[in-house]
């Protein structure tokens, strides 16, 4: 009975390490996508108020 234990405790320990593992692994995608996103969001933004700067001038 207390090996049973033992393994399924083991099991669970390395399943939650599984899962924190891949979460923070998964949290650091979603940031650095969220990011790259803004970051290309603010490159078009400007780039297309420059285009229209140019444009007004002539």
């Amino acid at each position: 009975m207390k090996d049973r234990l033992a393994n399924g405790l083991s099991s669970l320990l390395a399943l939650a390490a599984v899962v924190l593992i891949v979460g923070l692994a998964l949290r650091w995608l979603l940031r650095g996508v969220l990011s790259l996103i803004i970051t290309g969001m603010i490159i078009f933004v400007v780039l297309s108020l420059l285009g229209a700067s140019a444009r007004l001038k002539r």
